[in-house]
C-alpha cells in the first residue's frame, strides 16, 4: 500500500487535479477549516492546496517537478467541458413558469449537488489513516463524487442551453426510457392470482410511501419527493402495477 507521500506524489505527477487534491487533503491535511472551505473554490485555493497538501506529507512543493497535462487526454470536448468544481450552487426556488423538462433538470442538479456535498463531508470525516477498510471507503466515495460531478456537468450544460438559446433539454438523452421487463403470464389458479395481487398491493404501498415520505415506510410528516426523473420513474411503476392488478382481477373473474 502506498504511503501518503507517494499518493500525493502520484497526484502531483498526474496533473494535480483540484477536486482530487481536496479529497487527499481531507485524508492527510491538518487544518480542518481548510478541509471545509476549499471545495468548489479552485480559483482561490488552487495554489494553497498544492502547498498545504505537500507540506502535510513532508514534501517541499518548491522542489516538486513542473505539473504537466497529458496531451492525449486534452481533447477539444474536454477543454470546453465545464469544470465541475466551478459549477454554481443549485437554485433554491422552483419557477413553475419554466417548462417541465427544464424544472426536471434543475431539481436533479440540486439533488446531485446535495449528495456530492454529503460525500465530501463524509470524506472529511473518515479516519486519517491508510487502513484497508478506510482506503476502500475513500475509493468508493471518490468514484461517487466523480460520477455526480459528471452528471452535474451534463445537467448544467442543458440548463445553460435553455438559458442562452431556449434549447429544450433532450429528455431521451438525459433520461433514457428503461426497457420494461416482459411480464410472466398469469397463472390459472385463483389462489395464486390472489396472492400475486396481494404482493403487488404491498409493493404499491411502498412506492406511494416513497412519493410521500421519500422512504418505503410512513413517518409523522410528509416530505413529498420533488418533481424529477426519480419521481417520474416511481409514478410510472405505480401505473404499471395498477394495470397489472386490473389484469389479475379480470382473470380471477373469468376463472370463477
Amino acid at each position: 500500500m502506498k504511503t501518503p507521500k507517494q499518493q500525493v506524489q502520484d497526484w502531483w505527477n498526474s496533473g494535480a487535479d483540484f477536486e482530487q487534491g481536496v479529497a487527499l487533503y481531507s485524508m492527510f491535511g491538518k487544518n480542518r477549516t481548510l478541509k471545509n472551505t476549499m471545495h468548489g473554490r479552485k480559483e482561490r485555493y488552487n495554489e494553497k492546496l498544492r502547498y498545504e497538501l505537500c507540506r502535510s506529507v513532508g514534501l517541499n512543493w518548491l522542489t516538486m517537478p513542473k505539473i504537466k497535462k497529458d496531451p492525449a487526454t486534452m481533447t477539444a470536448a474536454a477543454i470546453k467541458q465545464t469544470d465541475p468544481v466551478k459549477l454554481p450552487e443549485p437554485e433554491r426556488k422552483e419557477d413553475l413558469s419554466l417548462p417541465l423538462d427544464v424544472r426536471h433538470v434543475i431539481n436533479e442538479y440540486s439533488e446531485c449537488y446535495r449528495k456530492r456535498s454529503q460525500l465530501h463531508h463524509e470524506m472529511s470525516s473518515l479516519p486519517e489513516n491508510n487502513e484497508t477498510e478506510t482506503s476502500k471507503r475513500r475509493s468508493v466515495i471518490l468514484d461517487q463524487i466523480r460520477n455526480l460531478s459528471a452528471r452535474m456537468d451534463v445537467l448544467h450544460a442543458a440548463r445553460e442551453a435553455y438559458n442562452d438559446r431556449k434549447e429544450m433539454p433532450d429528455s431521451s438523452r438525459l433520461w433514457p426510457v428503461k426497457t420494461e421487463p416482459i411480464e410472466d403470464p398469469l397463472p390459472d389458479d385463483v389462489d395464486q392470482l390472489k396472492q400475486l395481487k396481494k404482493n403487488i398491493q404491498v409493493s404499491l404501498v411502498k412506492d406511494r410511501n416513497w412519493l410521500d415520505y421519500q422512504q418505503k415506510t410512513q413517518k409523522e410528516h410528509k416530505t413529498p419527493m420533488p418533481v424529477g426523473p426519480k419521481r417520474l420513474e416511481i409514478e410510472k411503476r405505480i401505473k404499471a402495477k395498477l394495470k397489472r392488478i386490473e389484469e389479475i382481477e379480470y382473470k380471477i373473474v373469468s376463472l370463477q
